[in-house]
C-alpha cells in the first residue's frame, strides 16, 4: 500500500501515516525533484481513497 500501512487500520493511523510522508516528499521540500512530487500526487491520492472509505 502507498501508505504503508495494513489493515485493519484506523483513521488515526491513516493520518499520521499520510502526515509522515508528506513531510518527506511535499514539493515545498523537494524542489526540482519531478519523482518526490510525483510521490506526494501518489501518497495524496491514497490518502484521500481511505479517508473517503473510513
Amino acid at each position: 500500500m502507498m501508505l504503508g500501512l495494513t489493515s485493519p487500520v484506523t483513521i488515526k493511523e491513516i493520518k499520521q501515516a499520510y502526515k509522515k510522508l508528506a513531510k518527506q516528499y511535499h514539493p515545498d521540500l523537494n524542489k526540482d525533484n519531478p519523482i518526490a512530487e510525483k510521490k506526494m500526487q501518489m501518497i495524496t491520492t491514497a490518502y484521500n481513497f481511505l479517508k473517503n472509505k473510513w
